[in-house]
């Protein structure tokens, strides 16, 4: 009988080294993640997999990009909705 190896650990992706400055640049302009997009060199959904690795999502309400945190409502009751788009 033939012994199987061990399953070999998952490997972390490795951060992209300007992360913090793509976050940065898609929560601080409208068109910041066009803009992150023309910048480095991100398609699409790559840009969004990165903006998830730094906590960043967009609200469904203004499609701001924010901190995930903020997307939280009352109690830490994730609603989706940025401040702004937040009903009062």
């Amino acid at each position: 009988m033939m012994r199987s190896s061990p399953p070999l650990p998952m490997r972390a992706a490795m951060p992209h080294p300007h992360l913090s400055a793509i976050a940065d640049l898609v929560t601080g302009y409208v068109n910041g993640f066009d803009r992150a997009c023309a910048q480095f060199g991100l398609d699409v959904q790559t840009l969004e997999t990165l903006l998830l690795d730094a906590n960043v999502e967009a609200c469904p309400g203004c499609d701001w990009y924010v901190d995930s945190h903020e997307l939280l409502g009352e109690g830490d009751a994730p609603d989706g909705h940025c401040d702004n788009c937040r009903p009062s």
